[in-house]
This record gives C-alpha cells, sequence and structure tokens, in this order.
C-alpha cells in the first residue's frame, strides 16, 4: 500500500497525456496521479463542465470515490489546476466526509481572490496555437496543417474552453477562506502574471503556514524542467510537510 498519493489538477487545456510521466517522479511510497477534467484526455467523450464550479464538484465526487484507504494524500494544480485544489481542500472541509488533505501544492497563480487573464479563448486559432508553441505548451508539429483538425479538437477547443471558465471565476467569500492544510507555493521567477511579491499572500488563506520555492522561467516555468517541478513536491512529501 502507498504511503501518500498525490492528486494533480493540470492547466487550462491539458490532461493526463500532458503529464502521462508523473508518477515516475516520485518514490515508491508516493502514487502521483493526473486527473482528467470532462472532456478531456482519457474523459474526452463527456461533455465539458459549464463553470468552475462544476470542475470542483466533479473533482469532489472522484476525491469522495477515491480515498478509501486513509492513507495520507496532497492536492496539487497549475494556474487554473492551483484553483481547484484550493477549492476542493475547502469543499473538503466544509462537508467533513473525508480526511483533509496533507498538504496542498499551488503553482503558476496567486490567491484565488486575484485572477490574472491571458484571454486565451479570445484569440484565433493560430495566434493561440503560435503562443502554445512559444510557451512549450505544444508541439512544433502541430503547426503542420495535416493535423489542424486534430489539433483544434485535442488541443486548441479544451483550451479555449477551460480559459473561458477560468476567466468568469468569482472566488466566493463564504467565511471559511482558511484551509487547514499546509500551503506550498511553486512558481517562476519571471512570471508576470503571479509576481514573486504577490504570493506570501497565500498565507491569509491557511492556518498551517505556506512555503516558497522559486524556479527559473516565466507563468510556464513547470515546462521548462518538468523533472525539477515534481521533484521539489517530492522531497517535500518525503520530509512529510
Amino acid at each position: 500500500m502507498n504511503s501518500n498519493y498525490l492528486y494533480y489538477y493540470p492547466l487550462a487545456g491539458a490532461s493526463s497525456m500532458t503529464f502521462k510521466d508523473i508518477d515516475s517522479y516520485f518514490s515508491e511510497e508516493t502514487k502521483a496521479i493526473c486527473l482528467d477534467y470532462p472532456g478531456h484526455g482519457q474523459r474526452i467523450r463527456e461533455a465539458r463542465a459549464q463553470s468552475m464550479e462544476e470542475l470542483i464538484e466533479d473533482a469532489y465526487e472522484h476525491l469522495k470515490a477515491e480515498r478509501k484507504d486513509g492513507a495520507a494524500y496532497y492536492l496539487a494544480g497549475h494556474c487554473m489546476g492551483a484553483i481547484i485544489a484550493y477549492e476542493l481542500c475547502r469543499r473538503i472541509e466544509k462537508e467533513s466526509c473525508i480526511q483533509p488533505p496533507k498538504g496542498i501544492f499551488v503553482s503558476g497563480h496567486g490567491i484565488p481572490s486575484v485572477i490574472v487573464s491571458e484571454e486565451l479563448w479570445a484569440m484565433d486559432d493560430e495566434t493561440l496555437l503560435a503562443h502554445l508553441i512559444r510557451n512549450g505548451l505544444a508541439d512544433r508539429s502541430m503547426a503542420d496543417p495535416r493535423y489542424r483538425k486534430m489539433v483544434k479538437g485535442l488541443v486548441i477547443d479544451p483550451i479555449k474552453a477551460d480559459s473561458a471558465l477560468y476567466d468568469n471565476y468569482v472566488f466566493p467569500a463564504t467565511g471559511n477562506e482558511k484551509i487547514s492544510s499546509k500551503i506550498h507555493v511553486l512558481y517562476g521567477k519571471e512570471d508576470d502574471r503571479f509576481p514573486e511579491q504577490m504570493l506570501d499572500k497565500w498565507a491569509d488563506f491557511t492556518h498551517a503556514g505556506i512555503t516558497l520555492r522559486a524556479f527559473e522561467g516565466g507563468h510556464y516555468f513547470l515546462f521548462a524542467d518538468t523533472k525539477a517541478y515534481f521533484q521539489a513536491m517530492a522531497e517535500i512529501i518525503g520530509e512529510g510537510n
């Protein structure tokens, strides 16, 4: 039996296929799983969620069904996925039907009450694809006209849909903003959307304190060195934090 589990919620448009090697970055004691949102990855045939609230509800129902062995677990996510990880933790504490996570990892995002949009949903397909290739989110081969239909269905459309959900998210200030789990903040030193000086405000959203860990790169720093990104999480989990 695994001693720890990590459930990873990816950024807009991504899926378990994007992070298919996630488990290889962790020790045998930790089972790491990248979750698919409805309409993504292995759930591509399902209808996409129409709001962030639907995504959070879907993640909550999955986690309730998954958590049966009592092992410690962590939630993690990048950008949109960071919001889902935090909101999921808040929902778990509100419902009290499963134990809260030991900690959560939020990367590429400041506090949940501040949304900084790239408006990816408003870009035309060619501009968006160029943006994705430039930032390491898509392979250059995807610009080949022969793959246009496939790329639109598997990459462009999901990213636009997720981006619209994220941009319409409104933080629900309901009085239970502070979670009991520790928050580990991972960020790119050159991230102009969520610069370093705003990240210590995450301390206002937890009773357990925060840690900050910097990486070279901008908002999409995790694609510059994916191994270092996940191994930082593995190290923190290994320390029992």
